[in-house]
């Protein structure tokens, strides 16, 4: 004989009922979140079209170009004054700016990613939308602890709320789960939607090829066979290995740092930094710690990798008094091992003793592309004896400008001029680098008038 079964009813509405609560609440805590963020943009918009900024604006304005006045000023001095070929440093500091900082020029610092930084604006709506749901379930005496205390119930075989009052922590937990608002929600339906989008632009790609044979069937015979699009023409991005948008900050530049002229020569350097660093430090070391506006106009890190750092219609700082007509590029790293030569890197405390052959390779790449885009002569110097103004002409490391080791006893001058002129050979005698050359001297902020 079949034993009868006892059935305890769930309380099911009373579930729906708290989870109905729960999520109710939820969202009203993003919708206020919302409204906020909308009230704080629209603040911010009316004060930016009232003018309230525009007294600091232009104020900012003007101390830059004083400070860029200064500076162009004193970039074009002559390279034997105020004994700067005395200092060992690779570019000394600003004569208007006191070195009251600590000197890290050869140090790795790590530097915050976009991830990383803090948003205010959105931490303090968080923080508030956090306050709003805690105060919401204290005085409504809402937890979220009850359905785990429910659950101790169920295994006790009594299916019911328990009838306490929660306590303090109760409803702290409760009101940061439903601070969050639907933001876990939201980063799942942006998932999907973002997922689908890619699909689709992957169906719309192969689509045209399902429409000219379709699958299963047979061209008709005698049919002309389908023309191949055209090919993409080479860029000179893809042909050098770079991106170029004007380098850090190409906006301060805008009204200063002109060239008097059209670019005569190259100099190369090595960054004297510590190679494990990151380009940001580099940024850093000139447009923070030094003071400067700007610095070279390129640096290639040791992967290889092409950094641009001052606009190329503009001049730099790397060469006191060779600035105006030239431009720089700069391997990443310390490159000098003579102990007796001061910042030397001569026991690995700057990372690596010698470039990489990923830095010669790109920086050959940007010196035969400036060669051939700046009409600049392929002769390479070892020393430079200038007399009355007269500037050098071709390509030429720093130590031929300035009492400088720069860039290094361990730089591979035979290698890097043997690449500098491989690639000449191969992009004079290949049309498409001509056509891309073409193309890329359009780019804004390239051009030297």
């Amino acid at each position: 004989m079949q034993e009868a079964m006892t059935t305890i009813p769930i309380p099911l509405a009373a579930i729906l009922a708290k989870l109905g609560a729960l999520l109710a609440l939820s969202i009203f805590v993003e919708r206020l979140l919302v409204a906020l963020n909308w009230l704080m943009n629209k603040l911010l918009v009316i004060k930016s079209s009232t003018g309230w900024d525009v007294p600091e604006k232009k104020e900012a304005e003007m101390n830059l170009a004083v400070r860029a006045k200064e500076e162009s000023d004193i970039l074009s001095q002559s390279p034997h004054e105020d004994g700067v070929d005395d200092d060992p440093r690779e570019v000394v500091p600003h004569p208007d700016i006191p070195e009251d900082q600590a000197d890290s020029r050869f140090d790795i610092i790590r530097l915050k990613s976009k991830n990383e930084v803090p948003i205010t604006k959105e931490f303090f709506s968080q923080m508030i939308g956090t306050l709003v749901a805690i105060a919401a379930c204290y005085y409504t005496e809402f937890s979220a602890w009850a359905f785990v205390r429910l659950l101790g119930n169920i295994a006790q075989g009594t299916f019911a709320f328990p009838d306490i009052t929660p306590q303090w922590w109760e409803y702290l937990v409760t009101g940061i789960i439903i601070g969050s608002g639907s933001k876990p929600v939201h980063f799942l339906m942006n998932f999907i939607i973002s997922r689908k989008f890619q699909i689709t632009r992957e169906d719309e790609k192969r689509k045209p090829l399902e429409d000219a044979v379709p699958t299963g069937e047979p061209a008709e015979e005698g049919a002309a066979e389908p023309t191949p699009p055209p090919a993409k023409a080479l860029s000179i991005e893809k042909l050098v290995g770079l991106e170029y948008e004007g380098g850090v900050k190409p906006e301060t530049l805008e009204n200063t740092h002109l060239r008097p002229g059209p670019i005569e020569f190259v100099v190369y350097h090595h960054t004297a930094m510590n190679s494990e660093s990151p380009f940001e430090e580099v940024v850093n070391e000139f447009l923070v710690r030094k003071g400067w506006l700007t610095g070279y106009h390129t640096v290639v890190t040791r992967d290889g990798t092409i950094h641009n750092l001052c606009r190329w219609d503009r001049f730099g700082n790397h060469a006191k008094g060779y600035n105006s007509q030239s431009i720089s590029v700069a391997l990443h790293g310390n490159f000098e091992t003579d102990p007796q030569v001061p910042f030397s890197n001569h026991d690995g405390r700057y990372g690596i003793v010698r470039p990489t052959a990923a830095q010669v390779d790109a920086a050959s790449r940007i010196v035969a592309l400036w060669i051939l885009m700046y009409n600049i002569r392929d002769d390479f110097m070892d020393s430079f004896e200038g007399s009355n103004g007269e500037l050098p002409r071709g390509i030429l490391p720093h130590y031929a400008l300035a009492q400088k080791a720069c860039p290094g006893g361990n730089f591979p001058y035979d290698r890097f001029q043997t690449q500098v002129k491989e690639y000449l050979t191969e992009w004079k005698q290949n049309p498409a680098f001509a056509t891309a050359l073409q193309s890329f001297e359009k780019t804004p902020m390239t051009q030297v008038t």
